[in-house]
């Protein structure tokens, strides 16, 4: 049976050039993984969530994961890739989701102005998965985007290219 497309080394190998794969952490289970690779011959990190558990569901693991590799990228001075499929935050974890949502969001602005961020959004993205537009370059291929304000759900489908 072939592999799940949707899960983080799929597409990050299918992102970056062949042979430059290097996992910054063994699998886990915070539903993203993080890696070092390179795209011609430019050096970048990347971190891809997991769409095909819990619908890419963010935790305080993932979080950190995420906002670890950003701030490698910006002490190695490279571009930073994120792929997003992510369903918002593991309810189940409570309010220690929120924090690793939190914690990207920090990265991600520190990095602004230091290093191109660049998110690709593959699938869903909900709640504060929606950081993604912090990016420099923000690519979304089919975006199931839901927000939630004040008890209401607004559901928008969209194919676009923003650059910020």
């Amino acid at each position: 049976m072939d592999e799940d497309p949707r899960k983080p080394l799929s597409r990050l190998s299918r992102l970056l050039d062949d042979g430059w794969l290097a996992p910054l952490h063994p699998p886990d289970s915070s539903n993203v993984q993080t890696v070092r690779g390179r795209i011609g011959n430019i050096d970048v990190i990347a971190y891809c969530t997991d769409g095909s558990t819990m619908g890419g569901a963010l935790g305080q693991l993932g979080g950190q994961r995420i906002a670890a590799a950003i701030d490698l990228a910006v002490r190695e001075r490279c571009p930073v890739i994120g792929l997003w499929h992510s369903g918002g935050a593991q309810l189940a974890e409570g309010i220690s989701s929120l924090d690793g949502i939190g914690r990207v969001f920090a990265a991600m602005i520190g990095a602004s102005g230091r290093v191109p961020q660049i998110s690709v959004v593959l699938g869903t993205a909900a709640g504060g998965i929606v950081l993604n537009r912090l990016s420099d370059v923000d690519f979304k291929r089919y975006l199931r985007l839901v927000l939630t304000v004040i008890g209401a759900v607004y559901l928008v489908q969209a194919v676009r290219l923003y650059i910020g």
